[in-house]
Formats: C-alpha cells, structure tokens, sequence
C-alpha cells in the first residue's frame, strides 16, 4: 500500500510538472491550469478543481482576430490640427514620435524644406486625450552614421519628454529614416521598451504575426504616403489580418488643401485618404491601440503563467503572473477560462474590484486581468 502511495505521489509530480510546463506555450492554445504553484501544497480539492478548469491566454486584446496601431513620425502641426480632431471624432488612440528638440522653437529644417511643429502644450493635450506620445530623436539624423551621437540623440529625446510630461510612462522609439544597427539597438534598449522601424515601400512589408517572437527594436511599419497611396497596402493590411498578425501604420503628413504648406510633413496624403485609410481599419476587426501598448500585450501575454493558488467548495483563487516589472507593464490581458460545467452565476475580482466577464459560445468565461500575480477570485454565487 505504501509502495502504491509513493507510485501515486510520483505520477501526481510527473504531471505537475508537465502541466507548468505546458504554460510556455504557443499563443492562444487551451492549457490545462496548474495547481499548488509556487511552492504551495496542493490539496485534493486543488487537483480534482484543475484537472477540469483549461485557460486561454487570448493572442490579441478581447481575443480579437489581429492588432492595428497607427503612427505618426515628427510631430508636425498638420497632425494636431487634422489627424488629432479625425482621431478624436472616431475613438481611436494613436502613437505620436517627436523630434523634440525644436518643439519649443516651433520649427524644424528637413533637409532645405522649414516644418512646423506643435508645442508641448498640444503635446500635453494629445497625452491627456489618451494618445502614447514616443520619441523620434532629438534632431532626428540617421542613427547608424552618427554613433557619437547616439545615445544622447534616444536618451536626451525619452528624457525631455518625461520632463515635459511627469506622468509619462516608459515609452517607445521611431527610428530617424526607420535605419537602426545593432549597436544602435542595444542602446535604445537602456531607455525603451520598444522601437518602430521600416523601409518606407508598401512591398517591403513584413507581417508580424501573433505565434512568433519578434524583435521589439525593430517593429516593421506599413507607410502611408501621398505617393504611393494607391499601391496594395489594402492588400498588405488584409494579409495580417488574415495572419493574425501586428498591422503597424507610419504617417506623416496629412493636407486638406487649406492648412500652410509648412505645417505639412513629409509626403502628405489628403485628409480624404487618411479618412479612407481610417475608415478601412475599423471597418475591420482589429484591435486598435496604440504602438506601446500593443507591444505590452505581447511582452505580456508571452511571459504570462496562469496557476490555481487555492480551491475550496463554491470558491477559487488564480494567479496571473507574467514576472515583469508592473511599473511599466501594465496592460490587463484577455483570458478565456473553461469551468466544470456546475459552475454558473460567478462573480470574478481582483484589486477589490469586480472584472466584467460575458461567456463564450462554448460555455467559457471571457475576463481580463492584469499579470501582477494579485490573486484573481472566482466565487460561485
């Protein structure tokens, strides 16, 4: 009897231990939840509770099939007086890069060409409305033929927008000209905790889907220019879509035919294609949010772990940890939690404070959390 308890005991460790394993897995696919993590006992309630409960940690926010996020690189005034507004009116949250150094003056030479820039009061305003504001610099030179310059062009420029916004969160970079190198890279990454990059042609896109790592410091982008507006990017956008993939949108400028020709940035499209461009995407079913926050969920829900910390009658506590630092990542995820089907009327919290939760199709729970390792209650009412 006693040789039988230890055989038990063993084979009951063997799929502990199979089952912790099992949560560094591919993205989306249903896991059976661990018990008695972290050191703690698991008691016969714990085991029989995750033996029937499977989690889904969903690939993008609100299991949405791919994720958008819209970009402007410089800050120039045509953005805050006709893309902030045709933001605004539709409820989409964008990513703003700024060279800063010049926002004070007012004005910044692009070669022979003077552009004007928006000042830090409308910085400020685009923060307050929801809008990630990220660096691009501080006077916005091709990174990889200044190495001198380098670290004080990505440090100084992330610095003087924590100055002018205390409240700023660690934020993301757009690399001057989308060019970056490893030495370049590696330095952004002292200060960031992502970067944009590109090549300015729609046919040099490359998708980032949803199952595979990515390097965070050189995030492809899709450009949005004048010029080229009519090539596929309508094509483009669609096969990430299809690829439950990562859609990342670089503008600059934007024309109504009205505003000075120096507020304009580089290769301006019309407001009437930029409306065309908005209208397309949410027309679609993608998860639009802006670059940094996009790339926290990624970050995130690759690291996140969810595990059965305590189990009794009618009640059950998970822990949801992803081992960042929640200073700066923050985002809740989305998590689809499969109960034994005599689980009905629950109610879910965590912080104190009651998750919203809708059921699946298929009888799952839909909830999100955030992976600080909080306890996440589950009560049967």
């Amino acid at each position: 009897m006693k040789k039988r308890a230890t055989i038990l005991m063993l084979l009951f460790v063997a799929l502990f231990i199979c089952c912790g394993c099992a949560t560094r897995r591919p993205v989306g696919r249903e896991v059976l939840l661990p018990a008695g993590s972290e050191g703690r006992t698991s008691t016969v309630e714990q085991r029989r509770v995750a033996a029937e409960i499977y989690y889904t940690i969903a690939p993008w926010y609100g299991f949405s099939p791919a994720a958008c996020s819209l970009t402007f690189d410089d800050g120039t005034m045509d953005q805050y007086v006709l893309a902030y507004p045709e933001l605004g009116t539709r409820g989409i949250e964008a990513t703003f890069f700024l060279i800063t150094r010049f926002r004070k003056r007012g004005y910044w030479k692009d070669g022979d060409t003077r552009r004007r820039l928006f000042g830090w009061d409308e910085v400020r305003e685009l923060h307050r409305a929801g809008h990630e504001i990220g660096a691009h610099s501080m006077t916005h030179p091709d990174l990889t033929k200044v190495k001198a310059r380098v670290r004080w062009e990505i440090a100084g420029a992330i610095s003087r927008l924590k100055k002018e916004i205390p409240s700023l969160e660690e934020t993301t970079f757009a690399w001057p000209y989308w060019r970056s190198d490893e030495e370049c890279r590696e330095t952004a990454a002292d200060y960031c905790i992502a970067a944009r990059a590109g090549s300015g042609t729609v046919e040099n896109y490359g998708n980032i889907p949803a199952d595979r790592r990515v390097d965070l410091f050189t995030v492809d982008s899709l450009p949005m220019r004048g010029n080229q507006f009519d090539e596929p990017w309508r094509t483009r956008s669609e096969a990430v879509l299809d690829d439950a993939g990562w859609l990342v949108l670089c503008f600059h400028g934007i024309d109504d035919g009205r505003v000075d020709t120096e507020w304009l940035g580089w290769d301006p499209l019309t407001l009437g294609q930029f409306r065309t461009a908005l209208d397309w995407v949410q027309g679609r079913d993608f998860w639009i949010a802006p670059f940094g926050t996009v790339t926290r969920y990624m970050r995130e829900r690759d690291h996140a772990v969810l595990s059965l910390l305590y189990a009794e009658q009618g009640r059950f506590v998970l822990s949801l940890e992803d081992g960042l630092d929640d200073g700066v990542f923050s985002q809740p995820l989305t998590l689809k939690l499969a109960l034994p089907a005599r689980w009905s009327r629950l109610r879910i919290s965590q912080h104190r404070k009651e998750l919203p939760c809708t059921v699946s199709p298929d009888g799952a729970l839909l909830f999100d959390a955030l992976p600080d390792g909080t306890p996440v209650y589950i009560e049967r009412m």
